[in-house]
């Protein structure tokens, strides 16, 4: 199932037109839209009513192990008509930062999130890090969603439609915007989902994990890093249990940090 989240209707017009999709009218409290494999909601504006659209969607899904979820919409940046992936994501309102797992390449460039719940009024687009963009929700899709499937599973792409000026942005200026980028994000998107692991690699996954875990003596963050290279180790057909191996003996969790971004390293170059 590939789920997409969008904040306003005219967002998702040219996605619904392309993938033909038809209004689900029994799924109450959100606007949702279906086709085969895709689910397509459209969530409101603002984090607590995207976080609640996720968390309504993904929890229905009965294949969640095999979903793909997909966050599109406009922003707020200096390079109006520009598209990117998101990177990094920056919830102002609490200060929290979540990185989405980025080995999944796009030809799109990336970039940061900043993500609050009132408009953006000014044109500053600089933080502490690096350039960022600006919207009402990325960031709770993002947390929300990692709920029910890992970050390797979640995508974000913003368009940027203004730099701090809400008032201009009409519905035919989000609806051309987006559409520019519909057609090639669509078929990108499909041949991310098509890469996607089978339930049995699933299961494989899940031994090499527990077997791991204890060995690299893993905190949570390490779990999360662990689990999200084996999946795509597994995906791109590298004996990531032979890989793993070769580090032993781990004797700490310095050690095993130094040994799963060697890792990391090792498949993106691979």
């Amino acid at each position: 199932m590939i789920c997409f989240f969008f904040a306003m209707r005219c967002e998702a017009i040219p996605f619904i037109r392309l993938l033909g999709l038809k209004r689900d009218s029994s799924f109450g409290g959100f606007e949702v839209y279906r086709g085969e494999d895709i689910t397509l909601c459209v969530t409101g504006m603002g984090k607590v009513d995207a976080a609640c659209a996720v968390s309504a969607v993904l929890s229905s899904v009965l294949d969640i192990e095999h979903t793909l979820v997909v966050n599109i919409g406009v922003c707020a940046g200096r390079k109006a008509g520009e598209i990117y992936r998101i990177s990094r994501l920056h919830d102002e309102d609490s200060g929290k930062d979540q990185y989405p797992d980025m080995l999944l390449k796009t030809d799109y460039p990336e970039i940061c999130l900043h993500t609050s719940d009132a408009f953006k009024l000014d044109d500053n687009f600089t933080d502490d890090m690096s350039e960022f963009v600006y919207d009402m929700e990325g960031a709770a899709v993002f947390r929300a969603a990692s709920s029910y499937v890992s970050p390797d599973r979640i995508l974000l792409f913003k368009v940027v439609s203004d730099s701090g000026s809400p008032e201009g942005v009409t519905e035919e200026l989000c609806i051309d915007l987006i559409g520019r980028y519909s057609e090639k994000l669509i078929g990108e998107i499909n041949e991310i989902y098509a890469s996607l692991p089978s339930s049995g690699v699933y299961d494989e996954a899940n031994k090499i994990f527990v077997k791991y875990s204890d060995l690299y003596h893993c905190t949570e963050y390490m779990n999360n890093t662990l689990n999200r290279l084996i999946r795509f180790a597994l995906s791109e057909g590298v004996d990531i249990d032979y890989m793993l191996a070769g580090y032993l003996p781990i004797e700490n969790k310095k050690a095993a940090n130094e040994a799963l971004s060697d890792v990391e390293r090792r498949l993106i170059l691979s």
